[in-house]
């Protein structure tokens, strides 16, 4: 019933797209791509594959938070590709930003005409269109077939914001724990009534109070916090959570295999038995330097790794391997 139902929303008059969410979980070639761009790049792969019906559009106008590469597969898509807004209006500034951490709502055909197309093609079966981070897109199915393509995703929060994300709180509650004397002024306590002076609400009343407030605020952030932040550690809590959320690497171990196999679930159920062994006195090779990360935290050497991932996301416990740091030598 459920296939029925489909087949007919991808029917005339609805002509509804159909799409597939990580596709890349049981195809192989598509997780040897997603794979190799994860370890090229550093970060978090997907992909997301997209039916769409003759003469239909699936999408509205929008911008995304990834880098975007789109495979034609069967039929044909002409795609409309627009930069980023270069002028000085501020609303459209606040509306079409340049790299966005976050994709954007659906747009009207009104608002992205203040945007420059840069690019209007039409892919046919074997064609790759590459769509960086927030540029504005739009795709509309061939009226003589059908399209099939697959998005191939890459470059999600992975900026220099998102390491100090990591890097600025963690700086701060070493600051807080610090016993130095000037540290004092982070655990003394707010002013008694500052919120009748501080506030949206009050931000355009001439008060004295409100200058010494915030130059209190940012005293402390320029002499205590950000003296106080680890950058190294900061990459290896990026790093590390990439490890977790990353599909299973491709040949991390000498007897890995890399071909198609009707048998991957039990490759994977194999690999893990056999990872599970390992101790602090096993030896083994990885014959790939991205799969794992050594760091300290805590005054434990931590070792983690993403030997135990598989095509599903999130399928195994984000473990490291932690150890004295006096081994770590």
């Amino acid at each position: 019933k459920v296939k029925s139902a489909v087949w007919k929303d991808f029917s005339e008059p609805t002509l509804a797209s159909l799409r597939l969410l990580r596709p890349q979980q049981h195809a192989d070639m598509l997780w040897k791509i997603v794979a190799s761009l994860e370890s090229f790049f550093g970060c978090c792969g997907g992909a997301n594959a997209y039916l769409t019906p003759a003469s239909s559009q699936g999408f509205a106008p929008h911008y995304d938070d990834i880098d975007a590469f789109i495979l034609q597969l069967e039929g044909k898509k002409t795609w409309k590709v627009y930069k980023p807004y270069e002028g000085s209006d501020e609303e459209l500034m606040a509306l079409f930003p340049r790299a966005p951490r976050m994709s954007s709502r659906d747009f009207t055909e009104a608002e992205i005409k203040n945007l420059k197309c840069v690019a209007e093609v039409t892919l046919e079966e074997g064609d790759l269109l590459y769509i960086p981070r927030g540029y504005v897109h739009q795709a509309r199915s061939s009226s003589e077939c059908h399209s099939l393509h697959v998005t191939i995703s890459t470059g999600q929060k992975n900026t220099w914001g998102d390491l100090l994300l990591k890097a600025i709180p963690r700086a701060i509650e070493t600051a807080c724990r610090d016993d130095q004397p000037e540290c004092l002024m982070l655990r003394q306590s707010l002013p008694r009534e500052y919120h009748k002076f501080m506030g949206v609400m009050h931000s355009d009343k001439d008060d004295e109070r409100r200058l010494e407030f915030t130059n209190h605020v940012l005293k402390i952030v320029q002499n205590l916090v950000l003296e106080r932040i680890d950058v190294d550690l900061a990459a290896d809590q990026v790093y590390s959570g990439f490890l977790y959320d990353r599909h299973r690497p491709r040949k991390v171990l000498e007897n890995d295999s890399d071909s198609s196999s009707d048998s991957d679930e039990d490759e994977d159920e194999s690999r893990v038995k056999v990872l599970n062994t390992l101790s602090l006195d096993s030896e083994f090779k990885l014959t790939v330097c991205d799969a794992a990360r050594l760091t300290v935290e805590d005054d434990a050497a931590v070792v983690y790794h993403s030997l135990k991932n598989t095509r599903k996301y999130h399928e195994t416990d984000p473990r490291g391997l932690e150890f004295e740091v006096d081994d770590a030598e």
